[in-house]
């Protein structure tokens, strides 16, 4: 990516973690831990772009099963299912621990 488009995207995260932040005093029924599995993808999200990953979907969902996949990219001619897990701790479990066959 080049240091223009670099430095525009790194000024879109700092815009939208500041839209995040004026929205988060507004709406206070949101719990804790979905709003920081949200900051923890839109970390990821913003992490993918500046290795060069075209980002297609974010949290896709299918009525067939349950759950969603957070991040499906491309990196060249490779597709790419990202599951991201964000912990405020080490304390728990590895991530891994976390994600099931579905």
């Amino acid at each position: 990516m080049s240091s223009l488009g670099n430095a525009w995207l790194c000024c879109f995260e700092k815009s939208i973690e500041w839209l995040d932040r004026v929205a988060a005093r507004r709406v206070s029924g949101e719990a804790a831990h979905l709003a920081t599995g949200r900051r923890g993808e839109r970390a990821a999200f913003f992490y993918l772009r500046r290795l060069g990953f075209v980002i297609t979907a974010r949290q896709w969902k299918t009525m067939k099963t349950r759950g969603d996949l957070d991040l499906v990219a491309w990196e060249k001619d490779i597709l790419c299912f990202v599951e991201v897990k964000t912990r405020t701790t080490r304390t728990v479990a590895p991530a891994e621990a976390a994600v099931d066959a579905e």
